[in-house]
Parts: structure tokens; C-alpha cells; sequence
């Protein structure tokens, strides 16, 4: 732990080499410790980012080898196969993709592993088993951003694969009575006489329920959030009344938590994947709320307005009174200095931070600042994201590090929160496709 220590206060200290000597130094003299797999771990990371990409690698796969019943071991693997791959080793990397997804098939890298393995697999043309690689992800895990990439890339190969989605039933006509339906083939509703769109009784005589509908009326919209939010966690594991609250909340305009709750509900479903839910449940989940704001201003700033969707569900989840901690606030999440950046662009005098809450406002600057981000971008959706979420400083210095590989760009954010970013807003996108068409 202390040579742990040491080695992140260098680095804070800008000391990154410093950070790097301490580190070797301890997986040199200890290399049967229990501390000794964290410290490749990290030794590692700070060589990536020095772009030593070489000796990253070497002590990857000394982790896996030394270590392999270590819960970073097939992780491991996958950046030394992406470290030989950024070095034009395809053959070696593909070597080592293949080596963890054969001790590791169920490890939570499984579906990035197959990912990397086609685009390996692709390079060395071999068209059929890049194929068969990205099919599994396609299967065993659409709804997530290497199921997405996976198939982004078949298609851009000329690659057809069939979507592991829930089927949709037949019959699914976007109503709230086909919803309910499905509903009562998995929850206990009582008697088949029980109206499921009435509000069940403990929920209407819950004092935080009555209490937030009575700040509502006053106004009063921060208390009567909180009051809500009490409500929607006291009956969170209720499928039955975690979908009326879902419905009521989106009554009520507390968006928040009418997408929470309806997400709440695919979650708890029997096939907790999106889209093999009633199309009702996907769009309670999936909103196009503020939907006039959006067109108008996707339009004037030529940006896909499902892509403002998906940011807005990403950052607000469409509540208009959000704030961060970093005091970035409203629906597109513009922090005030930003806000006053670009007002000044758009010519906007009397701009004040409090505008920021005001729906029209937040659509407008954030649209218009994803608009500059594209343009810095060269049109890159998944840089411009990036610098969204983490400025565009470090945007350019990840890309430029990757070069046009988008799965590259992705593993070189050394920065958990944009990486996160870019994967939700991925799905969130490819959902809104799906559910409303593209552009």
C-alpha cells in the first residue's frame, strides 16, 4: 500500500517517471506479494500513458501469468492484445484475445475480448471467424458498447449479423394496455379484474406521495422532488408499483424519476434487456421530452437530435433543475463558466447563470457547444463526447494518441467517467434509434 502511495503522490506530482521507478522497483523485489498484481495494474496504466506501449504490455501478460486467478487477469490480457495490436502485432494479439477468452469466458471482459479478437481476426482476413466473433457479442450482449461496435464494424466490413435482442411480441401496438398485458404474464396483480393503471392504494396514502403532490401545487419543486424521491425508493423492488409510479411521475412532469422508474421495471423484467420490452415501457424510458426545444434547436445547429436525446437522458435524465457537483446545471449539464462562453458567442448580454435551469437556454447552449465539438471533431461523434464530458483539450490529446480507430480512441480515455460517458451515450443513441428511426 505505501509504495502505492508513493508512486500516486509522483505522480500527482508530475513526476511520472518517478511514479514509474517505484513501481518496477517494487514488482522487482516483490513478485510473490499479494500487493504485486495492483502494482503491475497501475505500472502498466502509467506506461500507456507515457505511450510505452512495449513494456505496458510486457508486465500485462507477466500479471497473467504470475497472477491468473487474479480478478484483473483477463483484463490484462485484453490491453496486451490491444498494446501488440496499436504495434502491428495482429498475430500476437490476436494469440492473447484468444488465450483469455479461453480461460476467461464468462469474465465481464468477454464481450470487448470478442470484439478485439475480429478486428484482429479482420486484419489477418480472415472474414469468417471475424464474423463468428462478433456475432457472440451481438448474442450475448446487444445492449452494451462492444455489442454496438460490434455492430458498427460487420457492417462497415460488409458483414451481416443477426441482433441477440428479446423478440418483440407480436401485437406490441406502443399502447399502455399492451404494456399492462405483459405486466400480468410476470407480476402478481391480484384478481385479472385488478386495473393496473389505478395508483395501488399504499402509494396514494403514502405521506411522501402526498406530500410531493402538494409542493408540486405550491410550486415548490425542489422539496417536492425530494419528497418523491423517498416514494420511488420505498417501493423499489415492487415491479408492479414501480411501473404506476413510472407513469404517475411522468404525469407529474418529475421526469427523473418517471425514467428511472420505467428502466427500474426492464430491469426487474423476466428478459431485462430494452428492447424486449413493451414499446410503452421502452419510451417512458426512453423520452423525447422538450421534444419542440430539440427539433428547433438540433436543427439550427445541424446536430442529430437523437444524439441530444441521448445526452440530455445521459446527463439530466430530463430534469430541467439538475446540478452536478461540478456545478455544471440543467439539462445539458453547460456549467456556468461554458454557459457564459458561449452567450457571449451567441450574443446573448443579459445572459445570467440561473439561465442555465431554463430549458430553452440548456438545449440551446448545450446543442450549440456539441455543434463546436463536432466542428473541432472533423464531424467525430465520439470525440466530440469526449470533449463534452471531459473537455476538448483532453478529447484531441486521447485522439491523436489513437489515431481514426475508434475502439483505440476508446481504450486510450485514461479517465473512467468520459470512457463511461461515451459507452452510455453510445446505447443511449442506439435505443433512440431504434425507437423513434434515424435522422
Amino acid at each position: 500500500g505505501a509504495w502505492l502511495g508513493k508512486a500516486e503522490t509522483q505522480r500527482f506530482a508530475n513526476d511520472r517517471a518517478g511514479a514509474i521507478a517505484t513501481l518496477r522497483t517494487f514488482a522487482q523485489r516483490y513478485p510473490d506479494h499479494a500487493q504485486t498484481p495492483a502494482v503491475l495494474i497501475e505500472l502498466a496504466r502509467q506506461l500507456e500513458r507515457n505511450e510505452d506501449y512495449r513494456t505496458a504490455l510486457a508486465y500485462q501478460t507477466l500479471l497473467a501469468d504470475a497472477f491468473p486467478q487474479h480478478t484483473g487477469a483477463a483484463n490484462a490480457l485484453l490491453r496486451a492484445g490491444i498494446n501488440r495490436y496499436r504495434l502491428n502485432e495482429v498475430s500476437a494479439a490476436v494469440k492473447l484475445w484468444q488465450r483469455a477468452l479461453t480461460a476467461y469466458p464468462n469474465a465481464a471482459e468477454a464481450p470487448m475480448l470478442r470484439l478485439w479478437l475480429g478486428k484482429g481476426l479482420l486484419a489477418q482476413r480472415k472474414r469468417t471467424e471475424a464474423r463468428a466473433a462478433w456475432q457472440a457479442v451481438a448474442t450475448q450482449a446487444p445492449e452494451s458498447y462492444a455489442g454496438q461496435r460490434a455492430l458498427s464494424l460487420a457492417r462497415a466490413a460488409g458483414l451481416t449479423l443477426t441482433l441477440g435482442t428479446g423478440a418483440q411480441s407480436s401485437g406490441d401496438d406502443g399502447s399502455q394496455a399492451f404494456a399492462e398485458r405483459w405486466l400480468r404474464t410476470w407480476v402478481k396483480t391480484g384478481s385479472a379484474a385488478t386495473d393496473l393503471t389505478a395508483l395501488d392504494p399504499r402509494i396514494r396514502r403514502d405521506q411522501d406521495w402526498q406530500r410531493g403532490q402538494a409542493y408540486l401545487a405550491l410550486r415548490l419543486r425542489g422539496p417536492a422532488l425530494e419528497a418523491l424521491e423517498l416514494v420511488r425508493a420505498r417501493y423499489w423492488n415492487e415491479p408492479l408499483l414501480v411501473y404506476q409510479l413510472a407513469v404517475a411521475f411522468e404525469e407529474l412532469q418529475t421526469y427523473r424519476l418517471s425514467v428511472i422508474s420505467a428502466a427500474r421495471v426492464i430491469a426487474l423484467a423476466p428478459n431485462p434487456q430494452v428492447s424486449a420490452a413493451p414499446l410503452f415501457v421502452q419510451r417512458l424510458a426512453y423520452p423525447q421530452h422538450f421534444a419542440d426545444l430539440v427539433s428547433e434547436e438540433a436543427l439550427r445547429f445541424t446536430v442529430d437530435p437523437l444524439l441530444i436525446y441521448a445526452m440530455i437522458r445521459q446527463e439530466s435524465l430530463f430534469e430541467p433543475g439538475a446540478e452536478s457537483s461540478a456545478a455544471a446545471r440543467g439539462l445539458m449539464q453547460v456549467i456556468p463558466s461554458t454557459g457564459s462562453w458561449i452567450a457571449g458567442e451567441l450574443g446573448m448580454s443579459d445572459f445570467h447563470e440561473s439561465d442555465l435551469y431554463r430549458p430553452w437556454i440548456s438545449v440551446k447552449f448545450g446543442a450549440f457547444y456539441t455543434m463546436r465539438g463536432l466542428r473541432a471533431a472533423n464531424g467525430n461523434v465520439a470525440t466530440a463526447l469526449v470533449g463534452y464530458n471531459a473537455g476538448p483539450g483532453n478529447a484531441k490529446i486521447w485522439r491523436e494518441r489513437s489515431g481514426a480507430d475508434e475502439d483505440l480512441f476508446y481504450e486510450t480515455i485514461s479517465i473512467a467517467e468520459p470512457r463511461a460517458y461515451l459507452s452510455q451515450i453510445t446505447m443511449h443513441r442506439a435505443h433512440y434509434a431504434r425507437l423513434y428511426g434515424a435522422r
